[in-house]
């Protein structure tokens, strides 16, 4: 099985910016990491009759270097993760022993229970599985919903087939970070401002006279 080279660095000229996490993003990192909450999505296709694996093998190969390349990043002090790009994000594996005739659903839930890992990888696998009659292929994607929800997925799979490159964000330095963590502050600081001054302004007016109609009666 001959597989294409990896043709591209994980670290990228500095013109391209760091990828961040973003809240929605952060919120499966914590159901995942903290409350052992993961969130995982899969799909699952069946191929009548043969078909080359090493086609297979090689769409693994190119989304390991396309959008679903990537892991949670950290680093210390205040600042947002970001993604890690790395081809070690992914797993293929392919099932030596065939599925028994009418396996195939069994098969496709026990690959939703594999595990996944967001930080150290995989956080991603594509499994492939013959039936014991050599009449149908089976492949399993499932995807840990913090490194792409459907729609990325999806994304990920048709640019994968097409041979579409992808452009990964850089890997951040140690001004990065500090940037990052001064916009936080601010942030942080604008709105805790904000919050004050409109306590300041005591209790906001009744509908009475915001609207020129009485209060509802209470029922």
């Amino acid at each position: 099985m001959k597989l294409a080279p990896f043709g591209r660095s994980t670290r990228v000229s500095r013109d391209v910016p760091v990828d961040r996490l973003t809240p929605d993003d952060d919120l499966f990192v914590k159901m995942d990491v903290v409350l052992d909450l993961p969130v995982v999505t899969q799909t699952l296709w069946r191929f009548p009759g043969t078909i080359d694996v090493d086609a297979i093998a090689s769409v693994a190969e190119r989304l390991r270097r396309g959008r679903l390349g990537r892991l949670v990043g950290s680093h210390r002090g205040p600042g947002r993760a970001y993604w890690r790009y790395t081809h070690d994000a992914g797993d293929f594996a392919i099932d030596t022993e065939p599925l028994p005739a009418g396996g195939e659903e069994a098969w496709g839930r026990a690959r939703a229970l594999d595990p996944l890992d967001i930080v150290n990888g995989p956080a991603w696998r594509l499994s492939v599985a013959r039936t014991v009659d050599d009449a149908s292929v089976v492949v399993s994607l499932t995807i840990a919903h913090v490194i792409a929800d459907g729609g990325a997925g999806t994304s990920a799979i048709v640019e994968a087939v097409n041979v579409t490159p992808y452009l990964p964000g850089t890997t951040p330095g140690i001004a990065d970070d500090v940037f990052d963590a001064v916009d936080l502050l601010r942030t942080a600081g604008t709105t805790a401002y904000r919050v004050w001054r409109e306590s300041r302004g005591g209790s906001p007016e009744s509908p009475a006279r915001v609207t020129d109609n009485p209060a509802p009666t209470p029922t």
